[in-house]
């Protein structure tokens, strides 16, 4: 649950907006364990795997240490 929220926090300071919005919190909850990851703007296109792998609905699809997310992070060039 960590790395999501540092995929949610990421997609925040990147974008300036969060990566969901419901009118109901229940709805908001659906969105982020059913609705895909969102999309970053065009000219943020390097950084969307790294958001994808940090919002990946499964845990299994995540990051499995810091060395990965730190080899991860080193790649993205915007």
């Amino acid at each position: 649950s960590d790395l999501y929220a540092l995929g949610v926090m990421l997609f925040e300071m990147l974008t300036g907006s969060r990566p969901f919005s419901a009118d109901s919190v229940s709805r908001l909850f659906m969105q982020h364990t059913d609705a895909p990851v969102p999309r970053l703007p065009p000219r943020l296109v390097a950084a969307q795997p790294l958001v994808d792998a940090l919002m990946a609905k499964d845990p299994r699809d995540r990051f499995q240490d810091a060395g990965a997310l730190i080899d991860a992070i080193d790649a993205v060039s915007i």
